[in-house]
């Protein structure tokens, strides 16, 4: 028998997960699978109920709140390993001539998630990036919660859409918050495609304008390019205001050259779920 365990996500949604077994490993270390796609397909064999949604399904988990679904592979994470404060993983720095050197980083999670939610909830900091200077550090993985707070995704569902009037130029902007669905359709397919836009395109902002007669016409493409610095810093200001987040992107630093350092998003690794795939 499985263990469960029951928490709120960021939204304010209760969850209810089972723990990960060998089956989950399996489904994140076969090479022709897509990452994303099997933390799809775990959260949906691992959550039992999603607010007052139970059985869940691959499409609740694809329309789960983008921050929410980060915050429940964290508690799975932690639950599936008792809360094992410890984390290693390597890394590999590019060298010349195509080599590459490898170090292993040892890091400390000796929190829950729910509790830096509760005291970030009541400081309202926005999520930091960590830097790993040394081989032993202990991380926090600084959680954000949504603005707003629901029940049920029922509810989400229709607050999804958030409009803004921007400042300067007095349009009316349409954006959805991000969740796996607009992640998939509008967000980058190689890494070399990430501008300083690519954050707000995902959220598929439009221009709403009326008729003569008040109707609402079919929502317009925001062209960012055009926008005015106010503008567009009162759009991106908005999202963050709004959405929820955990920031678990760490830049390491190499043990012998604090000056080359690296991004690594933990979460993609295998291994942060299963520690024992480092051997």
């Amino acid at each position: 028998m499985r263990q469960t365990k029951e928490f709120i996500l960021l939204s304010g949604v209760k969850c209810v997960i089972q723990e990960l077994t060998g089956k989950h490993e399996r489904m994140l270390t076969t090479k022709k699978s897509d990452t994303r796609n099997a933390y799809t397909e775990m959260l949906t064999d691992c959550i039992l109920s999603l607010g007052d949604i139970s059985p869940v399904n691959q499409n609740h988990v694809k329309r789960m709140l983008e921050a929410d679904r980060k915050h429940a592979l964290i508690e799975l994470r932690q639950f599936s390993n008792d809360y094992d404060p410890k984390f290693k993983f390597s890394y590999e720095f590019a060298l010349t001539g195509g080599k590459r050197e490898k170090h292993e980083y040892e890091v400390d999670f000796s929190f829950a998630v729910v509790d830096v939610v509760k005291k970030e909830a009541e400081e309202e900091v926005e999520g930091e990036t960590e830097l790993i200077d040394k081989k032993n550090s202990e991380v926090n993985f600084v959680a954000k919660p949504y603005f707003k707070k629901w029940n049920s995704y029922s509810e989400i569902a229709n607050d999804k859409k958030q409009t803004i009037i921007l400042p300067k130029s007095g349009e009316t902007i349409e954006f959805s918050m991000l969740d796996g669905e607009t992640t998939e359709l509008f967000g980058p397919k190689h890494e070399d495609e990430i501008t300083s836009h690519t954050l707000i395109k995902m959220r598929n902002p439009l221009v709403i304008r009326q008729d003569e007669k008040g109707v609402k016409k079919p929502g317009i493409k925001l062209e960012l390019d055009n926008l005015s610095f106010k503008d567009i810093n009162f759009l991106r200001e908005k999202i963050l205001e709004l959405e929820g987040n955990i920031d678990t992107t760490m830049v390491i630093a190499h043990p012998s050259d604090p000056s080359r350092t690296a991004r690594v998003d933990l979460i993609n690794l295998a291994s942060f779920f299963f520690p024992s795939l480092v051997l």
